[in-house]
């Protein structure tokens, strides 16, 4: 099966980079690749589409000169609307945008994209570039809840990378931890207590890998009492792929944010 890549960009001054760095990945996961430029305002388009289509090609082609021109897309529209359309028309599996937080404030207002909105709008899973690194993804975190929705999500990256190394992080969790010296316990039960539920998470995590149909030979678990930036700094992973459903949902745009690595990302119906 191949797969094909949407490229949302705005041809900002990183634009190449985001192109080159995109050939890279869809050539080592065997996909296609489509380039989509949405020009956000009308006055633009009145008399200049041509001129736009043209100028954008011809940054394209700088970028990948073997670029088959019958494969961008220069429309006109609301942003998250029209990447949704587009991916949807030509069956997108991923869509890649860069992230743009280190933008003049003028061109995030007028230029360039609300990532949430694109995810949340768009319902396929949206690679967000965070750097300028070129990576074929051999190590990828995923955060997981054990879920259903987590399961078939780990399923598709699986899918997407199958040479990939994954990394699924559990964060477990204490029972009414506050509420433990209340209860009577003293010291040593309460660290009883806690490894008990530790013992129990890794139980769960095993199960949770073990029931699902998930690459066992490529996969390593981690558990963590909490989802800091510290811990993903620890690990250095070349992607993180995380969905946006669940408990998963507390964190997942706060983990896109702050995240050095690049995030693949899902809103989950």
């Amino acid at each position: 099966m191949k797969f094909t890549l949407l490229v949302a960009t705005d041809f900002s001054q990183n634009t190449p980079h985001v192109l080159k760095k995109a050939v890279q990945i869809a050539d080592s996961i065997g996909a296609s690749m489509h380039v989509l430029h949405v020009v956000e305002n009308s006055f633009f388009t009145l008399k200049n589409k041509a001129y736009i289509t043209m100028r954008c090609l011809e940054k394209i082609h700088e970028a990948i000169p073997l670029f088959d021109d019958q494969k961008f897309h220069c429309l006109e529209g609301e942003l998250k609307l029209t990447i949704a359309t587009v991916a949807q028309e030509i069956q997108a599996d991923i869509i890649v945008i860069e992230e743009n937080q280190n933008k003049y404030i003028v061109e995030k207002i007028f230029i360039g994209s609300d990532m949430q909105n694109i995810i949340k709008k768009v319902n396929k899973p949206v690679l967000v570039f965070k750097n300028n690194n070129f990576s074929n993804y051999q190590s990828i975190l995923i955060p997981t809840d054990l879920s259903k929705d987590s399961a078939l999500f780990i399923q598709n990256v699986a899918h997407f990378f199958p040479k990939a190394r994954l990394s699924l992080l559990h964060i477990w969790r204490v029972p009414v931890e506050f509420r433990l010296s209340l209860y009577g316990l003293d010291r040593e039960d309460i660290a009883e207590f806690k490894k008990r539920c530790l013992a129990d998470s890794k139980a769960e995590l095993e199960a949770f890998v073990q029931s699902n149909h998930l690459p066992k030979e490529r996969i390593s678990t981690l558990l963590r009492e909490d989802l800091d930036f510290e811990t993903l700094k620890e690990i250095s992973p070349e992607l993180v792929a995380i969905h946006t459903t669940g408990a998963i949902s507390l964190f997942a745009f706060n983990i896109l944010r702050e995240s050095m690595a690049d995030v693949l990302i899902h809103k989950i119906e």
